[in-house]
């Protein structure tokens, strides 16, 4: 069966209160949420009772055969009425319990009026979110839309993915958890600077980490 992460912080906060251990995503998880103030935790809180004008990303164009690759550029219409810029860094190729017509991503900090090719690289200064995972019925749906293509350097920023539950492999067995791999599925002996789960994210969940970034005001969104 394969794994599906959707974001929330109320929801993030009562399974970490259930849980009887600590992993370190939830680590990582639980010292962001003790960061945010109150209001702005009750204003992300909240999302979802929003309307959905204030919520969804808007379609740009549909494109049922998108022909994606690494170093793709595509862009979110927010509903802020801007568009905001990511990138894909290769497929989601021999990760436990991920489709291999999955792709891995990367949300820069960028964000224009008018929706434009920006031939840019993601790095420590302008990384916004990720990596996530994500298949390309984004683009059929045309809450994606790819832009343009640059050479990938990003997969040269230490980054990867924290698997958390036993997953079947290929072979039908059940493997190991509780580990890092890096963005081609090797295990890691240690932490990277910027990890997610190794989970599918689903359309609320990037509309959830969106918002939650322009309410905590990190991008550049005017309200």
């Amino acid at each position: 069966m394969n794994e599906l992460r959707s974001s929330g912080l109320e929801k993030d906060r009562i399974t970490m209160e259930k849980n009887s251990f600590e992993n370190p995503y939830s680590i990582k998880k639980k010292a962001m949420l003790d960061a945010i103030p109150e209001q702005k935790r009750r204003e992300i809180d909240d999302f979802f009772s929003l309307p959905k004008e204030q919520r969804y990303i808007k379609p740009i164009k549909r494109k049922m055969k998108p022909g994606l690759k690494a170093g793709d550029i595509f862009a979110m219409h927010l509903p802020e009425d801007v568009y905001l810029y990511g990138k894909i860094i290769k497929k989601a190729e021999n990760l436990p319990m991920i489709e291999d017509d999955f792709y891995i991503v990367l949300i820069g900090n960028l964000c224009t009026k008018e929706l434009e090719n920006p031939i840019f690289s993601i790095d420590k200064n302008n990384y916004l979110l990720g990596p996530w995972i994500i298949s390309d019925s984004l683009w059929r749906n045309g809450k994606c839309f790819t832009v343009g293509n640059c050479p990938v350097v990003e997969d040269k920023l230490d980054i990867g993915f924290y698997k958390s539950r036993l997953a079947p492999g290929k072979d039908g067995k059940l493997h190991e958890a509780g580990f890092f791999m890096d963005i081609h599925g090797n295990k890691l002996e240690r932490e990277p600077d910027i990890f997610e789960l190794c989970a599918y994210i689903t359309i609320d969940g990037i509309e959830h980490d969106i918002k939650t970034q322009i309410i905590l005001g990190n991008l550049g969104v005017s309200e």
